[in-house]
């Protein structure tokens, strides 16, 4: 019987070790977001007559620059989680140590699953959660254990073998979380009368929050998994950031 992870655990765990480091985590997350979130602050003083203009330059200088580079902060903040689990101080810098080698990999890998699970959940609901539980520790797999894009899936499909339940429960707790914060960030822009271009410049950066937990939780299952199937601690685990 495969050994099941303690999905109450993950959560605690998870914001343990976010409010610890969370000046590392949410800066590498924040940075990738802070041209969009610029550019919408920019828009909201300087009036554009042409709407196009504005959306080219929105997507140009903050969009396009977060798509491309958003999946390198999971595995800035996945490479922090290791360092704060084993005890070590954690810096901004260290986060993105040694990513450099690995950058492309992190993109398409992150791409290619963001593909399968969208036509998973065209095709069928089922098989499009089948996919993104499947390969919800592949960035992580990725950063970790450096061994390509197609292994990383590999042993992500493996490693949550028999916990795709509990990872779909997980998965469905950060959607929840998401929703809850999203109405809430909608509700205080309209309460405080911040506007549009304010109410999304704030929506950002609360959706920056939700994609730095979403990189400490996928780094707290992944561990949790090598623990539970190939038998392997903290400490042997993270000498591969030595």
């Amino acid at each position: 019987m495969v050994p099941q992870i303690e999905t109450g655990q993950v959560f605690p765990t998870s914001f343990k070790a976010l409010s610890a480091r969370f000046g590392p985590f949410f800066g590498s997350v924040l940075a990738i977001y802070l041209p969009l979130v610029l550019a919408f602050a920019a828009f909201s003083v300087v009036e554009a007559e042409d709407p196009t203009t504005v959306f080219f330059v929105l997507f140009l200088l903050g969009v396009l620059p977060l798509l491309l580079l958003s999946p390198l902060a999971t595995a800035a903040v996945v490479r922090g989680v290791f360092l704060h689990l084993r005890g070590e101080d954690v810096r901004f810098a260290d986060c993105w140590y040694g990513l450099g080698s690995i950058w492309l990999s992190v993109i398409v890998a992150s791409v290619a699953v963001a593909v399968l699970s969208s036509l998973g959940l065209i095709a069928c609901i089922i098989p499009g959660l089948i996919i993104q539980t499947g390969l919800f520790v592949a960035i992580p797999c990725l950063v970790v254990e450096r061994d390509g894009v197609g292994n990383a899936f590999s042993r992500s499909w493996y490693l949550t073998d028999g916990n795709r339940l509990q990872i779909f429960f997980i998965v469905l707790g950060l959607g929840i979380l998401g929703l809850v914060l999203g109405k809430g960030s909608e509700l205080l822009g309209a309460t405080l009368s911040m506007g549009v271009i304010g109410t999304e410049v704030f929506s950002l950066v609360v959706q920056a929050f939700l994609s730095t937990l979403h990189a400490v939780v996928a780094g707290v299952v992944y561990f949790e998994l090598r623990r539970l199937r190939d038998g392997i601690e903290l400490e042997e685990l993270a000498t591969v950031f030595d």
